[in-house]
C-alpha cells in the first residue's frame, strides 16, 4: 500500500493529473491522510485474529479485481473505433507478469485470495493484450504546423 501511496502522490504531484475541480496541493493531503488512515486501521484490524486477517484479504480481493478489471471499462469503444489506443499496452504486460509471479504464490501458500484475484487478473489483462493484437493502435494524425 505504501509503494502505491508513493507511486500515484508521486504521479500527481510531478504533474501528471490535473483537475479543474481540485487543485493538486489540495487533494495531497486530504487523500493520503484517508488513505494512509485506512491501511493502518484494517491492520489493527487485521492482527487480532486470524479470521479477521481472512475477511481483510477477501476485501483486498475485491478491491484488486476491480483495479484489474478498470481498463476494459473501455472494450466497447475499442471494439466500435477498431483502435486499442485506449488501452494501456504496457499495464497489461506488466499485469500479465505480475499475476503469473502471485499464482506461483498463491498456489505454494494455499491462499484463495491470492488465487482469485490473480487467475481473474490474469485473465482480464490477457484479454486486453488480445484486443490490442487484435484492434492495434491507430496513428493520430500529426498536429498541423503553422508558420
Amino acid at each position: 500500500a505504501t509503494c502505491y501511496l508513493t507511486f500515484c502522490w508521486g504521479f500527481v504531484i510531478l504533474g501528471g493529473v490535473q483537475s479543474t475541480a481540485w487543485s493538486r496541493r489540495a487533494a495531497v493531503g486530504p487523500m493520503t491522510a484517508a488513505a494512509l488512515g485506512l491501511v493502518v486501521g484494517f491492520f489493527l484490524y487485521a492482527r487480532t485474529s486470524p479470521e479477521r486477517a481472512e475477511r481483510v484479504g477477501f476485501l483486498a480481493m475485491f478491491i484488486c479485481i476491480a483495479l484489474f478489471a478498470s481498463p476494459l471499462s473501455v472494450v466497447q469503444q475499442v471494439i466500435a473505433e477498431r483502435s486499442s489506443a485506449l488501452l494501456p499496452t504496457v499495464q497489461c504486460g506488466v499485469q500479465v507478469a505480475n499475476c503469473l509471479f502471485w499464482i506461483v504464490v498463491g498456489v505454494r501458500a494455499r491462499s484463495v485470495q491470492v488465487l482469485v484475484c490473480n487467475i481473474l487478473g490474469f485473465g482480464l489483462a490477457a484479454v486486453q493484450l488480445w484486443l490490442i493484437a487484435v484492434f492495434p493502435r491507430t496513428a493520430r494524425p500529426p498536429a498541423e504546423v503553422h508558420p
